[in-house]
């Protein structure tokens, strides 16, 4: 009977395991449960200091100072409004993911050294957020009133938010901001501060201060790939590190001044504008003059703008097929290229157009294109005729012969081009084959199918011994 017991127990167990494995439940994660936080957690808290409970404690640092710490490796979710202590005390975050349902939090947040954070969702965090080691990711449309300070080797990563009273980045820190809204309030008079050798890449920002909109200093490292940056005296001051820019708008208001100048871009005087620039972008035009005041140590050197712009340079090549050479260009994305003075010659051939394609279908249209990327541009050249006078028969004499009327009436089709279809053509294959060899393939699981098939084979035989012995 036991016997009979285990061999039922065995079978049961072999053929709910085959079909939980073709319905595909080990694929399957729960998700993680996410625990809801509420004033009343806090007052709870509160009330019971230094006692750990499932969703945190309260703790007492030093003087009107609290920390509420949240469960380690949790997820949270804070709705309403939650007030620490009249803004007193902090939460602090410990490998959390915490969701702001349109909250609002009266008190700051800290990080715990070490672990790794996000922010998402929509509400507002009135106090200070002091973000110290590990790592922090702020996603969606948290507004910040007080100033958010990262430090100490972080790792920080800005999708969204507005942050009211400036972001500073020190101590090593390595931050990129990928959208945000940043501007000045009580704490800075500059709305970006990267010192201390710390690293920032700003992807696209809207940046407004009462001073600087982006102050560089200390060592610090910075790459400006996009955004807006305004600053009553400069949108943008590096004053010692290195920076990089390949994008963005830099403005000037003139409501504010080192010792009576301002400008769009400020410099050190032993720097370069130029080296402020990524290879192949420039500014838009601007004069820049210098500034000797407070000793040799501190010069300074404005660009003599409101506002400038830097800008991608392409390089618009003029192809003349054999013919005189004309000058090479390079424009400003978006700008246009100017028509040569000059038209190209060619012995035998007239100068007919610019055109934008080699096979001179469409003519260049200087007057509406603007350019952005590399670009060539064809010139197209047409045979002249010439007259065949050898035959004096009178019908003959007054006729002129057009040797190649149908060949050289226009210029020779370039047979790069087929060149160049026949590599698209390639390419094309080429890209083909990979997006196929990323689908799956037949065999990938066939270990898997040939060992699923065999204990569905064993299950089956051992109930038809286990029906046979029945018998």
């Amino acid at each position: 009977m036991v016997k009979n017991l285990k061999i039922k127990m065995t079978l049961s167990f072999v053929f709910i395991i085959v079909l939980f494995m073709f319905l595909g439940v080990f694929n399957v994660h729960a998700e993680s449960v996410k625990i809801t936080l509420s004033q009343a957690d806090f007052n709870e808290a509160k009330a019971n200091p230094d006692v750990a409970t499932a969703k945190g404690v309260w703790y007492h640092v030093n003087g009107s100072e609290y920390l509420y710490i949240l469960g380690r490796n949790t997820d949270y979710i804070i709705d309403g409004e939650i007030n620490l202590d009249d803004g007193a005390g902090e939460i602090e975050l410990t490998n959390n993911n915490i969701i702001l349902n349109n909250a609002t939090i009266t008190g700051g947040i800290k990080t715990e050294s070490s672990t790794n954070n996000t922010l998402n969702g929509s509400g507002t965090v009135s106090g200070y957020v002091r973000q110290y080691g590990g790592s922090l990711t702020v996603n969606g449309t948290i507004v910040f009133n007080k100033l958010f300070t990262s430090e100490n080797a972080n790792t920080t990563i800005i999708n969204g938010g507005t942050f009211c009273d400036g972001f500073m980045a020190r101590r090593n820190t390595d931050v990129t901001i990928n959208n945000a809204t940043i501007n000045t309030g009580a704490s800075m008079s500059n709305a970006i501060q990267v010192d201390d050798y710390s690293t920032i890449v700003i992807n696209n920002a809207t940046v407004t201060a009462n001073n600087v909109a982006l102050a560089s200093d200390e060592a610090g490292n910075v790459t400006i790939k996009g955004g807006t940056f305004t600053g009553g005296t400069a949108g943008l001051f590096v004053t010692n590190g290195t920076c990089k820019v390949s994008g963005g708008t830099f403005k000037t208001t003139g409501t504010s001044n080192i010792w009576g100048k301002n400008g769009a871009i400020a410099i050190r005087n032993t720097m370069s504008f130029d080296d402020l620039l990524a290879d192949g972008y420039k500014y838009s035009a601007a004069t820049d003059y210098s500034d000797t005041t407070q000793g040799t140590n501190v010069n300074f050197r404005f660009l003599n703008a409101r506002e400038i712009s830097v800008a991608t340079q392409y390089a618009v090549m003029f192809n003349t097929d054999g013919g005189s050479a004309v000058a090479n260009q390079t424009v400003t994305g978006g700008e246009k290229v100017t028509r040569p003075t000059l038209d190209p010659t060619k012995d035998g051939y007239a100068f007919d157009d610019w055109y934008a394609d080699d096979t001179y279908s469409t003519k260049f249209d200087f007057a509406n294109t603007t350019i952005t990327t590399d670009t060539i541009i064809y010139a197209k050249f047409i045979q002249k005729t010439t007259n065949n006078n050898e035959n004096n028969n009178t019908n003959e004499n007054n006729t002129t012969t057009d040797n190649n009327e149908n060949t050289n009436s226009t210029s020779t089709i370039d047979t790069t081009n087929n060149n160049t279809n026949n590599s698209n053509d390639t390419n094309n294959t080429e890209k083909a084959t990979e997006k196929n060899s990323n689908n799956p393939k037949t065999g990938d699981n066939i270990a898997i199918w040939i060992g699923l098939m065999l204990v569905s084979m064993l299950g089956v035989a051992e109930t038809i011994k286990f029906i046979k012995k029945r018998k």
